[in-house]
Order: C-alpha cells, then sequence, then structure tokens
C-alpha cells in the first residue's frame, strides 16, 4: 500500500532497502542479512545470516534492488547482464547515485514507537542523501527567515541558503514580493560575535 501511494502521489519510484521478517528481525536488503534486536528500547542490536523462513522473501526483494540499482549504474548493469553478484558498496553507491538523480526513492521500514531500525534510517540519511556540498553548484535557494534592527549595521537579514552560492555583492531576486535588492555585506554571527565573509553556501552548515 505504501508503494502504492509513492508511485501514484509521487511518481516516484521505491526501492526497498529494509524489510520486516520473521520474529521481529529487520532483514537488511542491501547487504542479505538480519537485523536482531537485543534490548526492548531498540538501541542494541546485532546482525547474523538470515532465517530459512526469511530467505525467499529477502533473495526476491534483493533482486528487485538490484534491478532498480542496474537502471542507474553501469557497474551494477554490467554485473546483472553477466549473473554476477553485486557488492553492497556498489548498490550503496547506485542506491546514492539514483537518489541525486530523482531516479530512486530509499525506503526502509523501521518503528519510532518502538525504535526499531532508527539506527538503519540515520545511516540511510548519510549514505544516500544529497551533502551540502552536492548542492553548491545549484542555482541559489535560500529563505530569509527574520531580520532585526542593529545599533551598528542597521537592518540585518539573516539567511539560510539551500542550494547554490550566496556571495557579497550579488543581486538577488525576493520572493513572493519579485523584487531585486543586492545585498551588501554578509556576516557569520557566533553568539556576540561577527565574522565577516564574502559568500556562503550550504556546505558552511555541516559538521566539520
Amino acid at each position: 500500500m505504501c508503494f502504492a501511494d509513492v508511485r501514484e502521489r509521487l511518481g516516484a519510484r521505491p526501492v526497498l532497502v529494509t524489510m520486516p521478517g520473521e520474529d521481529g528481525v529487520l532483514l537488511d536488503v542491501v547487504r542479505e542479512t538480519s537485523i536482531v534486536f537485543e534490548s526492548d528500547d531498540g538501541r542494541a542490536f546485532r546482525t547474523r545470516e538470515v532465517a530459512a523462513v526469511d530467505r525467499a522473501r529477502l533473495e526476491e526483494a534483493h533482486a528487485r534492488l538490484v534491478e532498480a540499482c542496474a537502471d542507474v549504474d553501469e557497474e551494477v548493469l554490467a554485473a546483472f547482464c553477466k549473473g554476477a553478484p553485486v557488492e553492497p558498496l556498489a548498490l550503496e553507491r547506485a542506491l546514492r547515485k539514483g537518489t541525486l538523480e530523482r531516479e530512486l526513492l530509499v525506503v526502509l521500514r523501521g518503528s519510532a514507537l518502538a525504535n526499531r531500525g532508527i539506527q538503519q534510517l540515520l545511516d540511510a540519511v548519510v549514505a544516500y542523501l544529497p551533502a551540502p556540498a552536492d548542492r553548491s553548484d545549484e542555482p541559489l535557494t535560500a529563505l530569509a527567515f527574520e531580520s532585526v534592527a542593529d545599533k551598528n549595521a542597521g537592518l540585518l537579514t539573516f539567511v539560510r541558503v539551500y542550494a547554490g552560492v550566496l556571495r557579497a555583492g550579488d543581486e538577488v531576486r525576493l520572493m513572493p514580493r519579485d523584487v531585486r535588492e543586492r545585498v551588501s555585506r554578509m556576516f557569520r554571527l557566533h553568539a556576540e560575535q561577527r565574522e565577516e565573509v564574502t559568500e556562503t553556501s550550504r556546505a558552511d552548515a555541516a559538521p566539520r
């Protein structure tokens, strides 16, 4: 039902990366292993071989995953055509490529209430979603979310950059008023400290 909704409402191609198994285990479709949770809060877990009862379903899901990755990645396609096994790292690279190109939509199974599969979800965010630097070459997209009066600098506008690069001296288009204004000076704020910069991008907000 969820897959059908993704296809119909979003027009996307969902790809299953983790799925439920018997006895409360989580099946890793990329690595073809089982994830067993060892605590009630879901924080402690370990991997093990897939039980016989889950093997057929996992193999079917893995085959669909490889096929989807073959459509976006030449290395996976070559292995797929030869009938050769595809290494998990190659599948992860293909999934990331398909995600960045908006060809694939990674789907994971989990439960926030039981805290099951949350670590795998966070790992998938790091592995497959675009990093801040991946958006630096795109057209500027930013949100001016607050303006305050400063006794020394006049009106300060706080900006969050989502894509592209914002530079001092740039003329930017403001929506929805559809007017243009020039960026005179830019500062990076650290509490009461103010550091003047000539440009900023989403990558500047990434952890270091």
